[in-house]
């Protein structure tokens, strides 16, 4: 009888031991489990007292092994899905760059990420939807922002179109890249379409800002209309492609800007 509480004793103290250790580094295999169990075995063999104490570690121990790993394992595919997501949009990007939104395949984009294509699919299943992710990740990069902040310093209103023809046609020459496919991309993307049509209104409403002090009852909606057509892509584009620097084509625009208020 003494050698078999030994033995049971040795067996309940060894059955901690791993577990414990098994805990410690996040285990849950099947040697936990199987030393566990031999160890309860072992347990029930001891008097009552000592038994409910053995079997209520036990209990304890096996509840801490099954739910720290999962709540670990949780977080840790969390942040993996979250990795893989930031790769395929970086991917994208890139490849938009190059090809546009509509030459850009799920193909592509797999080997660009080094994701397979079902985990592309899984993330993102249409070219829509990468649309919003791969904007906003361009215009959290670029270098200026297009907002009333270009008119700091600013109170006359030939010195802010100025301004707001600068920053326009700056932020214009970083995005082109993404920005050259939009007309051709837009028929088909609707997400894209919303993005160019929120920035027109954008420009707009910095256009009326820009003119605001020089009229008291708000600038006319034509001489808005046309400044905020000056301020396009499309006519930096045009400049450029004509032999115009980009600085150079701001200072052109903003000049016709000054003379479309001057003559108003």
């Amino acid at each position: 009888m003494t050698a078999l509480l030994k033995d049971s004793f040795q067996g309940a103290a060894s059955g901690c031991l791993y577990s414990f250790v098994a805990l410690f580094f996040r285990r849950n295999d099947h040697d936990s489990w199987v030393v566990i169990e031999v160890a309860m075995r072992g347990a029930s063999r001891l008097p009552w007292r000592r038994q409910n104490f053995y079997l209520t570690c036990y209990k304890f121990i096996l509840y801490s092994i099954n739910m720290s790993p999962r709540r670990y394992d949780r977080r840790s595919r969390l942040a993996a899905a979250e990795e893989t997501r930031r790769r395929i949009v970086r991917a994208t990007t890139t490849l938009h760059a190059q090809h546009g939104g509509l030459g850009t395949t799920h193909e592509m984009i797999a080997q660009r990420a080094g994701v397979s294509l079902p985990t592309v699919y899984k993330y993102f299943p249409t070219r829509n939807d990468l649309i919003p992710h791969c904007t906003g990740l361009v215009w959290s990069e670029a270098p200026v922002k297009l907002d009333e902040s270009a008119f700091a310093g600013k109170a006359d209103v030939p010195s802010r179109l100025r301004a707001l023809a600068r920053r326009a046609f700056e932020l214009h020459a970083y995005a082109a890249p993404w920005l050259r496919w939009s007309a051709r991309d837009a028929a088909e993307l609707p997400a894209l379409r919303a993005m160019l049509d929120e920035a027109g209104r954008g420009r707009a409403a910095l256009v009326r800002a820009a003119l605001a002090p020089g009229f008291d009852r708000g600038p006319p909606r034509r001489l808005v209309a046309l400044s905020t057509v000056l301020l396009d892509f499309a006519s930096w584009q045009t400049l450029v492609e004509n032999g115009f620097t980009s600085q150079g084509a701001a200072a052109a625009v903003g000049e016709a800007l000054v003379s479309l208020y001057s003559a108003t």
